[in-house]
């Protein structure tokens, strides 16, 4: 997420859970909004 802070895009709270998956949000300079998600390898 550094490298969005960077590049002056703030993501929302990262949220997680916990085994599962792991995800943020951010909203682009034009209003979009982009979900990363992470599997973190559970169920």
């Amino acid at each position: 997420m550094a490298v969005l802070a960077e590049r002056g895009l703030e993501t929302e709270p990262i949220d997680e859970v916990p085994g599962v998956v792991r995800k943020a949000a951010i909203t682009d300079p034009e209003g979009n909004r982009i979900t990363f998600g992470e599997s973190l390898g559970g169920p």
